[in-house]
C-alpha cells in the first residue's frame, strides 16, 4: 500500500515519460501485492463459514475500487489537471498506521520469525476457549504445516498447467490495459 500510494503520488511530479514510467512500475509492484495479501489475511483469519464469501467480496471490491477511482480521476482531471489524479492516489497512506496497529501479521510469518508471544496472543483471540499454557510452564509449540509452505514458482507450470498459467497471466495483463 505504501509503495502504491507513495509512488503513484510521486508520478504527479514526473517531468518526463521515463521518470513517470519508472514511478508507475514501482507503484504497480505495490498494488500487485495488495490483493494477494488481503486474500491471505482473509483466508487465515475469517471464520470458515464466511471465508469464501469474504474473499469474493474482496476480489470484487478490488475491481469496483478500480472503476470508482477511474471515475474520480476523470472528475479530477477536468477540474484540476492530470497531476491531481496521481496526488489523490497518495491519500491511502494515512491508513497505514491503522493497518499496522489493527491488522495482525500472518501466523505463518510470525512462526517463521519465532515471534511466539504474538502467535499466542492472536490464537487466544481466534480461539478464546483454547487453554494455552502459561509462559513459565512448558508451552505448546506452534508449527507451520508442511502443505502451507511456499511452493517454488515452477509448480505453476507442472502437471499440464503451463498453458493455463500463461493464459491467465495474459488475460490479467489485457484486463489491466483495458
Amino acid at each position: 500500500m505504501l509503495l502504491f500510494s507513495a509512488f503513484t503520488a510521486a508520478a504527479g511530479f514526473a517531468r518526463d515519460p521515463i521518470t513517470f514510467s519508472v514511478l508507475r512500475f514501482i507503484a504497480g509492484l505495490g498494488i500487485g501485492g495488495v490483493l494477494p495479501l488481503c486474500v491471505a489475511h482473509l483466508t487465515e483469519y475469517a471464520p470458515a463459514g464466511v471465508r469464501a464469501r469474504l474473499v469474493t467480496i474482496a476480489a470484487v471490491g478490488y475491481s469496483v475500487g478500480g472503476d470508482i477511482s477511474a471515475l474520480l480521476g476523470k472528475a479530477l482531471l477536468g477540474s484540476y489537471g492530470w497531476q491531481a489524479v496521481f496526488f489523490a492516489a497518495g491519500a491511502p497512506i494515512v491508513l497505514i498506521p491503522f493497518i499496522l496497529r489493527f491488522v495482525p501479521e500472518l501466523l505463518q510469518f510470525l512462526l517463521k520469525k519465532k515471534r511466539d508471544a504474538e502467535v499466542r496472543r492472536i490464537v487466544g483471540k481466534l480461539a478464546p476457549g483454547l487453554q494455552l499454557q502459561a509462559q513459565e510452564q512448558e508451552q505448546e509449540q506452534f508449527v507451520v504445516p508442511h502443505e502451507d509452505e511456499a511452493a517454488p514458482i515452477g509448480r505453476l507450470f507442472e502437471g499440464g498447467r503451463a498453458f493455463s498459467t500463461l493464459m491467465d497471466s495474459a488475460v490479467q495483463q489485457e484486463q489491466e490495459i483495458a
